[in-house]
């Protein structure tokens, strides 16, 4: 089974071998993968991302292939992570945005090493993901986000992106999908016993969790929903104070596990 790292910005993962397929996620720079399959024209990967076991389909121009011995060096190490903008990749003659979420393998003075080929950087927007890292101030960075199914950067993110992101600079490594996301943790019954930080699901009429956000305080969220925004939350839901209604029904409450 042969292995991969994303060395573009982002790469969308698609659930179906098709330009016209729908994005279901996307690979940032330095994130490794399993590719699975491939279409018999050669022109699609099926593959798994590694930190979420998410699986789709990749162009296989796009695909950057990495040894067995990198991908397994790779995996045993932790990596420092982009937290803001201002992060480029430079090899001349060119240079290209890194763009918060992504992914910095091996890196040292300056340089990170993509299969075996070292990388310059610039930019110190740079740290290992811990739980030093405020999860609010994170969240913020995203503020005016566009909504985007499947993405997972400030140019376009979906709810669990979000969710995922914002968690996985504070060192903790969430499934992709809410409905994955809202089986984490530890249940908190009340809004009265709820934190900062605590991550807030939703469900539909037929009581599937469609939605998450992240609390910033007992009785505000935020979340991607048409943009990264911050809205109102009560016992009974999300109030959008501009449409002057509730957008999202209130399912639980989880608290995610950070290393102290």
């Amino acid at each position: 089974m042969s292995k991969g790292i994303c060395a573009l910005s982002v790469i969308p993962v698609r659930t179906e071998p098709s330009d016209r397929s729908e994005q279901c996620t996307q690979l940032l720079f330095g994130e490794v993968y399993k590719v699975l399959a491939q279409t018999e024209d050669k022109k699609w990967l099926q593959i798994q991302l590694s930190f979420d076991s998410y699986t789709g389909w990749i162009s296989t121009i796009q695909h950057f292939a990495v040894s067995d011995s990198y991908y397994e060096a790779y995996l045993q190490q932790q990596h420092p992570i982009c937290t803001d903008y201002g992060n480029y990749v430079v090899q001349q003659p060119y240079k290209y945005m890194l763009l918060p979420g992504s992914v910095l393998p091996f890196y040292t003075k300056n340089k990170c090493t993509i299969g075996n080929k070292e990388h310059n950087l610039e930019g110190t927007n740079i740290r290992m993901p811990d739980a030093a890292i405020n999860l609010i101030d994170i969240a913020a960075l995203y503020l005016k986000s566009p909504y985007m199914w499947g993405g997972k950067t400030p140019f376009g993110i979906d709810c669990s992106g979000f969710t995922q992101q914002v968690f996985r600079m504070g060192g903790v490594a969430l499934p992709r999908d809410a409905w994955q996301q809202a089986t984490c943790g530890t249940p908190i019954d009340h809004l009265e016993n709820t934190m900062p930080g605590d991550l807030v699901f939703f469900d539909n009429d037929k009581g599937k969790v469609i939605h998450v956000g992240i609390l910033v305080e007992q009785n505000k969220i935020i979340h991607a929903s048409g943009e990264v925004r911050i809205d109102y939350l009560d016992t009974q839901g999300i109030w959008n104070q501009d449409r002057k209604l509730y957008t999202h029904k209130l399912r639980n409450i989880q608290r995610m596990t950070r290393n102290q």
